[in-house]
């Protein structure tokens, strides 16, 4: 079974405002936990992941999205003010996002209402993750909200997310993905893309 393979492209926005972890510490405890669980999917290894920075952050919420090597820049596309990402390390990619328990934000379903905006800000605008990320981004500043993590992923298979808190929406089910309409000269096809937000 081959590979999946993303591209990525990634505009990190620099802040203090929340930004209370030292990328340079965590992602040195990210990189010792690849080495250490290696041998694990990456199915599995999102939870190994998650448990371990709960335990030794627990003063916060994260987001953990571990996928295979990427490639390139069209298929994916992430924006950030609190994450860290390593890439093709020990045979995968993981991308981890942040947000303190302190911090008061929506509820839930406030939360799913802004995703349903964002989602439907950016279908059928361009078939490139990059447009798709970015578009989102600004909808979402113009909501006032400073997002953890803005992502986009083309893929043919759903990305799955471990996640502690409610501070996470994504998209779950093919039917939730963004349809995006791309013809070439043999014919037309449909490119889902799924959207991920952390608040």
């Amino acid at each position: 079974m081959s590979l999946i393979k993303f591209a990525l492209f990634i505009l990190t926005v620099c802040s203090a405002s929340g930004n209370d972890i030292d990328r340079g510490a965590i992602k040195n405890v990210i990189v010792g936990q690849m080495a250490i669980h290696r041998g694990q999917s990456n199915s599995a290894f999102r939870h190994t992941l998650l448990r371990h920075l709960s335990f030794n952050y627990p003063h916060h919420w994260f987001t953990v999205v571990a996928y295979p090597e990427a490639h390139g820049f069209s298929q994916h596309a992430l924006y950030a003010l609190r994450a860290v990402f390593i890439f093709r390390q020990y045979g995968r990619n993981v991308v981890v996002a942040w947000t303190s328990k302190s911090k008061s934000a929506q509820n839930a379903h406030t939360q799913y209402q802004f995703y349903m905006a964002t989602l439907n800000e950016i279908t059928n605008k361009g078939a490139q993750p990059r447009t798709s990320a970015l578009l989102a981004l600004n909808y979402l500043r113009r909501q006032n909200l400073q997002m953890a993590l803005v992502m986009v992923v083309r893929s043919q298979h759903l990305v799955n997310i471990a996640k502690s808190g409610a501070w996470t929406q994504w998209t779950n089910r093919f039917n939730h993905f963004v349809a995006q309409k791309k013809c070439y000269w043999f014919g037309c096809s449909i490119w889902k893309s799924q959207l991920v937000l952390m608040f």
